[in-house]
C-alpha cells in the first residue's frame, strides 16, 4: 500500500484524526471541514506542524526502544501495509505508528507505572507518537 492507496482508504472510514473534529472539540478542524475531507477529490495538504510531527516519529520510536529496552518495530511509510487496521464491522480505521515488543519473562512494576497499562509478557503494545506545538 503506498501513501496514495492509503489516503483514499483512509477517506471513506473515520479515523482518529476524525474524531475529535466530528465532536467538535478539534482546534484543528470543524466536522463540516472533515465531511468535505471525505467527500472532495481534492487533496489537503499536510501542514507544517503535520510535517514536524510525521518527522520525528522515528526519533519517539527509537527512545522508546532505548528507554524500555525491548524491542520496537517502526511502521514508517514504506509499511503502511502492516501499520493500516481497519475495524471488522464498523467503517473505523487507524495507522499504527509502531509495535512495542513486551519481552517474555516478566515486566517490572517501573516498565509499567511507565506504560500507564498492565502488560502482558509477550504481548505486543501499541505504539503511538504524538507531539505537542
Amino acid at each position: 500500500m503506498n501513501r496514495a492507496d492509503w489516503l483514499q482508504a483512509r477517506k471513506s472510514l473515520i479515523t482518529a484524526t476524525d474524531v475529535p473534529a466530528i465532536l467538535g472539540v478539534s482546534p484543528y478542524r470543524t466536522p463540516l471541514q472533515v465531511w468535505f475531507e471525505k467527500v472532495s477529490d481534492e487533496q489537503q495538504p499536510d501542514s507544517e506542524i503535520l510535517e514536524i510531527g510525521r518527522d520525528i516519529e522515528p526519533v519517539i520510536a527509537r527512545k522508546t526502544e532505548s528507554r524500555l529496552k525491548w524491542r520496537v518495530d517502526y511502521f514508517d511509510e514504506s509499511r503502511l501495509a502492516d501499520a493500516f487496521r481497519t475495524h471488522k464491522s464498523l467503517p473505523l480505521c487507524c495507522t499504527l505508528d509502531g509495535v512495542i515488543h513486551v519481552p517474555h519473562g516478566g515486566i517490572s512494576p517501573a516498565c509499567q507505572e511507565l506504560l500507564g497499562v498492565d502488560a502482558v509478557d509477550g504481548d505486543p503494545l501499541v505504539l503511538e507518537c504524538k507531539t505537542t506545538t
